[in-house]
Order: structure tokens, then sequence, then C-alpha cells
């Protein structure tokens, strides 16, 4: 019990600093308001992708089991944070990011419930689930942010992710 209260803390943090990590970018040229908007775009993207990402998480791990997992709740901010981390200030649509957050959280549970067994059954040794954490969420920010840099030069898919302001 103390170890998942301990845990949940280290969740109450990664809202505090995933956002503050997702605004360090380097945006040269750029004029102070588009700076400061491209700053709070980052930080609202990243809490809305961790806060989706830990209903979903919640509402799959409730289907699976009954019950609410800590250990889902726990991985999924986490996930939700590093797969929108990349896009955060490509995003100025806020269903997108809903879309990232659902995704990691049905992604990370998927992968605790089922793959972890697999992962562990061929030899690897993954004790903390980091593979199924760190690798998957990556993988999947990798995926998004070349979508999302794909659509910024395209007219058609413009229309559909982002706003057109």
């Amino acid at each position: 019990k103390f170890n998942s209260i301990l845990a949940l803390i280290g969740t109450v943090f990664c809202f505090i600093l995933f956002p503050l990590l997702s605004q360090q970018r380097n945006f040269t040229n750029v004029e102070l308001p588009i700076y400061n908007f491209m700053k709070f775009a980052c930080t609202i993207n990243v809490v809305f992708a961790m806060t989706s990402s830990i209903i979903t998480s919640t509402v799959v791990s409730l289907f699976f089991e009954l019950k609410i997992g800590i250990k889902d709740f726990i991985f999924a901010s986490i996930a939700g944070g590093i797969a929108v981390g990349a896009s955060s200030d490509l995003i100025t649509n806020l269903a997108g990011t809903l879309v990232i957050g659902i995704v990691a959280g049905i992604i990370q549970v998927l992968w605790n419930r089922l793959m972890d067994k697999y992962v562990n059954q061929i030899s690897i040794i993954d004790s903390l689930s980091s593979l199924g954490l760190f690798g998957i969420a990556g993988i999947q920010g990798g995926i998004w942010s070349a979508i999302y840099a794909g659509v910024q030069g395209n007219d058609t898919l413009k229309s559909i992710f982002l706003d057109n302001k």
C-alpha cells in the first residue's frame, strides 16, 4: 500500500514536470506573443493527453478486471505524456491530443495485461515493464509526430486535423 501511495505521488509530479519539459523547445525567429502561445499550447496538450490516457486506462482496466489497477493508472499517465511530448507543439486542435491520449491509454493497458507475459517468456528481463511503458509510447509518439508534421504541409489534412486559423 505504501508503494502505491508513493507511485501516485510520483504521478502528481509527472503532471507537473511533463508539461514543463514539453515547453522547452527552441522556437527561433518567433515573436514573443506567439512564443508564449506555443508554450501554453504545449502545456495544455500534454495535460489533456495525460488525463485522457488515465481516463481511458481506467475504463479499459474496469472492463478487464472490474477494478481500477494502480499500475495501469500510473503507467497510463506516463505513456500519455511520452506519446504527446514530441508533437505537443504541432497540435493546435484538442481532439488530436485526446486521440493520442486515448490510444496511449488503450495500448498501455493491453500491453500490461497481454504482452508482459510473453515478453518474460522469451527471456527478456523487463521487471519494470519499461519496454511497454517507454518503448511502445515512444514509438507511438514518433508516429504521431510524423503524422502531424506531414499534416502541416497538406491543406486537405490540415482542415481535418488542425484548426484553420
